[in-house]
């Protein structure tokens, strides 16, 4: 399951036009802003603090990327020119200049490859390494090997790896822009002979977003103006015959983003795709998750302002960079595991049945009648009797979301909270689905139902999905009016175990889906719970960066004495310690 939890910006530019681009950087959480032609930021994300910059007095034509191998930066200056300079450098201008004779187009880096690769302009390629020794070199291509005519320009490039070749993938685009096609030049000593195909389809549909999944093999992604979306897979059997298998198998039709305009898309793992385009009502912009394993789409967040030129770029594991508007701005999702029974159409409220009206299940069809009979032939009335029955159930093949569909219904409409607190604590039964758990907490909301407390704990120490469905069933199923109390409990369960990550996605949970009625409502009470429920988060977060910063002074005075001991060359046992109570949290 995708979801994206929060977006802010990073940082402003003032043209688009000059905005060369992000790469990566040495380090995670840390991406290389070539915020214009003549200034390149080194942010961190998480805190959108800058901790380098240079300026260049000569103007950049492509962006500046990290070198793994030589740990360095390397910039393109004025198409002819590359430099490479540490961290610590300060002023560009005392840096040694390479002058090449042929044109360079870019650099390109990928986080899949050590090394970096010069693209020129005529179409070759090199390893910045070999391009360094043999730049003062015109080396033109022969008529063979001259893929990208004089009459084409280079869009954009990507660098890959197919079957264990580096490989090069370059888009093209002629002067009159009636024909685009992708070309791919092998790297280095490599065997693979360059190829190409066109990326067109038919009059009718026009190309406006691609990219490539290098994961666990090589796949060509491109979404049309009619909403399609296609994936072509290379491999080195199938290159004579990759032109007829354009544009690949079709995954689905998006209609999320106005795919008639220009759409960005990028991938963030094997299963998933993220997509930034206009929005159908072309008042804003829509990024996307599309699970393209499942063809659907998974979570969205809506965006004011459109970009004509959407992009999108990694900032790490957990980090989408786009462009809105005038500034660069971060999205954070997450990709966590998805339940099985949330993508086979059991996303709608399964109606209440008694043990001996079951609704019967595939798995159900898979045993005779007789046996099915007796499976649900009585309700469990005490606990001991309940994990009997599991047991019986779970041996005769039924899945734990179908017994839990078996016995919380019927218990629920009793009301027999002792019976839902040993079918809740139950470890036989571990995927069940958000519904009963929702509807259990409802009814221990409930007024008059104070002394069902270990219920409440028993349920408030599951897991809880943080989902579209699972959040409108929140909304649907927990009254409004009984909300703040659950926040007054998350927040005592928090004073009592800090920093209890269970008790956090619980109260996520809660505040993302009853945010809107927060915002409307203007409750005074919920405003009072909220602002504790921070102070509460924000007190254990301090707390927890004191005692970070103990434990660093620790270490280093456990280090100057073993120092010291070292120095004194004394055998004996001479470790001097101080026993002191630190309050870690505040009372």
């Amino acid at each position: 399951m995708a979801k994206i939890s929060s977006c802010y910006q990073l940082c402003p530019f003032m043209d688009p036009k000059n905005f060369l681009g992000v790469s990566g950087d040495c380090e995670s959480g840390y991406v290389i802003v070539t915020l214009g032609r003549n200034i390149v930021i080194r942010y961190k994300i998480s805190d959108q603090r800058q901790v380098n910059s240079w300026n260049t007095t000569i103007k950049l034509s492509a962006p500046v990327v990290y070198d793994k191998q030589s740990e360095r930066y390397v910039g393109v200056f004025n198409s002819s020119i590359i430099q490479m300079w540490q961290q610590s450098d300060v002023d560009l201008s005392k840096i040694k200049k390479y002058k090449f004779t042929n044109s360079i187009h870019s650099i390109l880096a990928s986080a899949h490859v050590e090394g970096l690769v010069v693209l020129f302009r005529n179409g070759q390629v090199s390893l910045l390494s070999t391009a360094l020794q043999n730049r003062k070199f015109s080396c033109e291509p022969n008529s063979s090997d001259l893929l990208i005519g004089e009459d084409q320009i280079i869009d954009d490039a990507f660098l890959l790896h197919m079957n264990n070749n580096l490989v090069v993938a370059i888009k093209t685009t002629n002067k009159s822009k009636e024909e685009s096609k992708l070309v791919f030049r092998a790297v280095g000593s490599s065997r693979l002979r360059p190829f190409s195909i066109s990326l067109n389809r038919d009059q009718d549909s026009k190309l406006t977003g691609y990219a490539f999944m290098n994961e666990e093999s090589l796949q060509l992604f491109t979404i049309w103006s009619d909403g399609n979306l296609y994936a072509l897979e290379f491999s080195l059997s199938t290159l004579d015959s990759i032109e007829s298998q354009y544009p690949g198998k079709l995954i689905m039709n998006v209609s999320a983003v106005d795919t008639k305009l220009k759409v960005a898309l990028l991938p963030l793992s094997p299963y998933h795709i993220a997509v930034y385009g206009s929005d159908p009502s072309e008042e804003g912009a829509l990024l996307v998750i599309i699970n393209v394993w499942h063809r659907l789409i998974q979570c969205r967040y809506f965006f004011k302002l459109y970009c004509t030129s959407p992009k999108l770029w990694h900032g790490g594991a957990s980090d989408l960079l786009l462009i809105v508007g005038n500034h660069l701005a971060v999205a954070h999702f997450r990709l966590v595991a998805q339940q099985l029974a949330t993508l086979l159409g059991t996303q709608t409220t399964p109606t209440p049945a008694t043990p001996t009206q079951a609704t019967p299940t595939a798995t159900d069809e898979q045993h005779s009648q007789p046996a099915t009979a007796e499976m649900v032939a009585e309700v469990p009335h005490t606990p001991d009797q309940l994990h009997a029955r599991i047991d019986s159930l779970l041996e005769s093949g039924l899945s734990e979301a179908a017994i839990a569909n078996l016995f919380f219904p019927v218990y629920l409409e009793k009301g027999d909270t002792g019976m839902l607190q040993a079918l809740c604590g139950s470890s036989q039964l571990v995927d069940v689905p958000a519904e009963w758990q929702l509807k259990t907490l409802a009814l221990c909301m409930q007024p008059g139902r104070e002394s069902i407390q270990p219920l409440v704990d028993q349920l408030l120490s599951q897991p809880v999905q943080n989902d579209d469905r699972t959040l409108a069933l929140a909304r649907g199923l927990l009254p409004a009016d009984h909300v703040v109390g659950l926040i007054d409990q998350l927040t005592e369960r928090l004073v009592q175990r800090p920093c209890c990550a269970r008790t956090l996605d619980w109260a996520t949970f809660v505040v993302d889906a009853f945010c809107q009625h927060f915002l409307f409502s203007k409750d005074a009470a919920a405003n009072t719970a909220l602002a504790k429920l921070r102070n509460v988060i924000d007190n254990q977060m301090k707390n927890m960066n004191v005692w970070q910063e103990l434990v660093t002074l620790i270490n280093v005075v456990t280090l100057k004495q073993e120092t010291k001991n070292r120095a004194k060359g004394s055998k004996k046992d001479s470790s001097i310690y101080i026993c002191e109570e630190l309050p870690l949290f505040e009372k």
